[in-house]
């Protein structure tokens, strides 16, 4: 007699930049182990490819994840981790000195949308840039924006098409390195802070927690990112 098959549910949930609705089930033992090699080996990218990994073997349907946006991709875990173990998580605060536990409950942890974030950035009267959010790849370049090289590949790679003029539509994507290095390089320093800006107020998972000090005295604390939520 073989052995039985155990059948996994299956859950809804919505991609937070697309609304598009997905199915997926939660992950066994065969993705959990994935996961935790991916964090014994301390190594961010690593870790990236695992949660890639575990999100492409669970999710039911059809979806290109190289194509979502990181926030995406964050919530998307969030959730079936939720699913996957539990949707409770006890989380530490560290306030002058002292530690104090709190929980969170990942249901109701959303992505959190500026108002002030737009995708299209007019550079001039004649040019606008349409910009796509930052992939994990992407994100890891904006880690240390004092490194030229990196936030070049990091501004090129958001920049989806070049608008110039009313007809005129030019996808980045279709140009060198060299040739989108060299019209990166004609930004103006308000074009510059024009994209900080963007990149500053980019969608965000994000949750707000409350926990009591020694005194008494009730405090809030924003956490966002995927990595804040696992500390």
């Amino acid at each position: 007699m073989a052995l039985p098959k155990i059948e996994s549910p299956t859950f809804m949930l919505e991609v937070p930049s697309t609304k598009q609705t997905l199915r997926y089930r939660p992950f066994t033992v065969k993705e959990e182990k994935i996961l935790l090699v991916a964090l014994q080996a301390e190594d961010i990218k690593e870790t990236e490819h695992a949660i890639k990994q575990v999100l492409n073997n669970c999710i039911v349907d059809d979806l290109d994840l190289d194509d979502l946006a990181t926030y995406d991709i964050e919530y998307l875990f969030l959730q079936l981790r939720a699913k996957s173990v539990t949707n409770i998580i006890e989380f530490s605060i560290e306030d002058d000195g002292e530690y104090y536990k709190t929980e969170i409950n990942l249901d109701e942890v959303k992505v959190y949308f500026d108002s002030n974030h737009n995708n299209s950035i007019e550079l001039n009267e004649e040019i606008t840039l349409i910009m796509r959010d930052p992939t994990y790849s992407i994100v890891a370049k904006l880690e240390n924006r004092s490194d030229t090289d990196m936030l070049f590949e990091a501004i090129s790679g958001c920049i989806d098409k070049v608008l110039v003029g009313d007809d005129q539509v030019i996808t980045m994507k279709d140009y060198t390195r060299d040739e989108q290095k060299e019209f990166i390089d004609s930004f103006s320093s308000k074009n510059m802070r024009q994209i900080e800006k963007y990149f500053d107020t980019l969608p965000k998972l994000s949750h707000t927690v409350q926990y009591v000090t020694n005194d008494g005295e009730t405090k809030e604390r924003e956490i966002s990112g995927l990595q804040s939520f696992f500390i």
